[in-house]
């Protein structure tokens, strides 16, 4: 960090620039505003919550604020892949690398690879439009991000604490008092990501930041479960529930949730007999949701309009695979909105790939595209397993949530879809358990130590 201010410091010298940080001009201004990101604790935590929110791709998929739509789906993932190309730069001069980091790499250019190839071989489509298509996996590149602001911020673990509560409750308080004073029909439109229309529920607003909310439930619940008699948590875990069970009308995303709770209940309770009892309640739970879905007439049922373009998809798909077996091994790949022929032109406007979960992924990249995805999270689970009764609470209701996302992976729209989060969650657990409460060995010094003697 020292060589970067000098050499911003020796270019503004060049330009007969003197005093700099008492300067009133520009170049004064800048090199405030450096200083204040980097050193002043404010700083550090608002860059680390615009970092957590674009990591979790927040607003990946939300059109409707086009700014933070553009920033999610290509600057971050740019900055990405400029930090890991920075990355290996560093781990050359060393001589050395992570087989994390190189097998992530690996999976990466496998992937991209194989569905740009096929997409040619089945759809005749251009290569540079088969790596178009595949913009998505270039968010893989967000564990080098995270991890290295991590390391450039020194982030400890109580600033991740902090940063999570403070996105998960304030998100909440807003998501609230935007429900209770404005009316979702007035701001729905066509095509609209924040608000939807359902024939059942009416019209509702989207919770985006809902995954720091769910951690912050988790949090205060292990702190509950564990004793704490403090009113600030108890208010805490109400504000949160209220967000989540009353004004989110995704059903699917709560009934993971409620998991959620019982597993946290679950790991906290020491009495077998109690452990039991919640078992069989859960079982109990389960079947009933699961009767209900079945039943005609429930929007939930296989009869919804939805579920029964996701079924057609299947089985189209299936009946692809079918008439061509060596798709089922490598995939088809996938064809960019650019193209003139789309999925939707060849098969019918409804058929979505990304809306069948492990089924479209298969169709995707095939078998070994799956190992290759998976492989990814057999990491993840077994980084998670490393997290103890003893490891920070926050780290604990992360590892909660990382259970759901690989319970719910049959059905969502899969780990390619959003694959950031996984590398989100990823890139947390494997610094904290790298480093500690912060790395001050990191690549970027040893970067810096080396290039120096280069250029002596």
């Amino acid at each position: 960090m020292k060589y970067i201010r000098f050499l911003i410091r020796r270019f503004l010298v060049k330009i007969k620039i003197k005093n700099m940080e008492r300067s009133n001009n520009l170049a004064g201004y800048l090199i405030t505003i450096y200083n204040f990101v980097l050193f002043k604790k404010f700083g550090r935590l608002l860059i680390l919550c615009l970092l957590l929110v674009e990591s979790f791709q927040v607003f990946f998929y939300i059109k409707d604020i086009f700014i933070l739509y553009f920033f999610s789906k290509i600057i971050v993932p740019c900055l990405a892949c400029f930090i890991f190309s920075l990355y290996l730069f560093s781990a050359y001069l060393k001589n050395k690398i992570r087989k994390i980091d190189l097998w992530i790499f690996v999976v990466f250019i496998f992937l991209v690879f194989s569905s740009v190839i096929n997409s040619y071989i089945y759809y005749q489509q251009p290569l540079w439009l088969g790596i178009t298509a595949q913009l998505k996996l270039f968010s893989i590149f967000i564990f080098f991000l995270l991890r290295y602001m991590f390391t450039l911020l020194k982030v400890d673990i109580k600033d991740l604490e902090n940063t999570i509560l403070f996105l998960g409750l304030f998100s909440s308080v807003m998501f609230i008092i935007i429900n209770l004073m404005l009316n979702p029909m007035n701001y729905w439109h066509e095509g609209s990501f924040l608000v939807k229309y359902s024939g059942v529920k009416g019209y509702y607003f989207k919770f985006p930041m809902k995954i720091f909310a769910q951690m912050c439930l988790y949090y205060y619940l292990f702190k509950i479960l564990r004793g704490s008699k403090n009113l600030k948590d108890f208010l805490f875990i109400t504000v949160v529930i209220i967000a989540l069970f009353i004004y989110v009308k995704q059903r699917m995303f709560l009934f993971f949730v409620v998991i959620g709770i019982f597993i946290s209940i679950f790991i906290n309770i020491k009495d077998n007999f109690v452990k039991i009892f919640l078992s069989i309640v859960f079982l109990f739970f389960v079947f009933i949701i699961i009767k209900y879905a079945l039943t005609p007439g429930n929007y939930i049922s296989i009869y919804n309009h939805s579920m029964l373009i996701r079924i057609n998809t299947s089985l189209t798909i299936l009946e692809i695979l079918k008439k061509e077996p060596v798709r089922l091994f490598l995939g088809s790949g996938n064809l960019s909105p650019l193209n003139r022929i789309t999925y939707q032109y060849l098969y019918g406007q409804n058929f979505w790939v990304s809306d069948v979960g492990i089924i479209g992924l298969m169709f995707e990249f095939g078998i070994v595209g799956l190992i290759f995805l998976y492989s990814l999270l057999i990491i993840l689970y077994l980084k998670s397993k490393k997290i103890t009764k003893r490891s920070p609470l926050i780290l604990q209701a992360l590892k909660v949530n990382v259970l759901l996302e690989l319970l719910s992976l049959p059905i969502n729209v899969g780990i390619a879809y959003s694959i950031g989060i996984y590398m989100s969650y990823l890139a947390i657990f494997d610094f904290f358990e790298r480093y500690g409460e912060y790395n001050t060995k990191s690549f970027k010094n040893v970067f810096l130590r080396k290039w120096k003697k280069i250029t002596k």
